[in-house]
């Protein structure tokens, strides 16, 4: 494998007939386009290893979307590592499988617990109830005013054989106003197209963290990550 240093080429990234250009932080790779074996026999392993892959990087394309779920996140310029990297490398071995998906990793930060938080699947989307936070878990209404759920939903068992197998979507609820003694009580509902998608299969898994915002609705803190049952 080749290497330019100081991207002497500009931004390349792709390819150009059979040879591979990678981009690492400041160094660009240059290698030969693989050749694919038309005859090669895929194992079981093979399979549910690039299955979970493919999982897994559907999971982390919905995090690093949402923009209170990435902010969460420090990149790590130093060994070229972006965000996206970092949510990926920590979410490729909580992950499972498409059967048996486990629970993602929104945040790096634990958070503040949830008592008896529940997420009921509806015929559109999702709601969510929890006890009052409570003024020994750390949050201070003073700074933290609303109050809202972020994750994603792994969509499994397509009632089509001819689906995907999955479909990963960031979900937002609406807010509530933060109040320490008050219970939380959150809903979602799709609409259009990813409503559809939505009712296309028939295993959904929501995982969700609270996320406290100031006024000017910037991330304070946030909750651990439950899931519906």
């Amino acid at each position: 494998m080749g290497q330019l240093n100081n991207k002497i080429l500009g931004d390349s990234s792709g390819r150009v007939g059979n040879i591979v250009f990678r981009e690492r932080g400041d160094q660009v790779y240059i290698s030969k386009r693989p050749r694919k074996n038309k005859n090669r026999i895929v194992s079981d392993l093979a399979k549910a290893v690039r299955e979970k892959f493919g999982l897994t990087v559907a999971v982390c394309k919905e995090i690093n979307a949402a923009d209170l779920l990435k902010s969460g996140w420090t990149a790590d310029p130093a060994n070229a590592k972006s965000k996206f990297n970092k949510i990926f490398q920590a979410n490729y071995k909580a992950i499972g499988t498409v059967d048996a998906p486990g629970k993602p990793i929104l945040l790096p930060s634990t958070g503040f617990p949830i008592e008896n938080g529940v997420i009921t699947l509806t015929q559109t989307g999702f709601t969510v109830s929890a006890e009052a936070p409570g003024a020994g878990s750390g949050v201070n209404s003073t700074i933290e005013k609303d109050i809202i759920g972020v994750g994603v939903v792994i969509m499994t068992n397509p009632t089509d054989v001819t689906l995907p197998k999955f479909k990963v979507a960031k979900v937002m609820t609406g807010m509530q106003s933060l109040d320490t003694d008050a219970p939380i009580n959150l809903a979602y509902s799709f609409t259009g197209d990813p409503l559809s998608e939505f009712g296309l299969y028939t295993t959904k898994q929501v995982s969700l963290t609270l996320i406290t915002v100031d006024n000017l609705g910037h991330r304070i803190n946030n909750s651990v990550t439950f899931k519906n049952a």
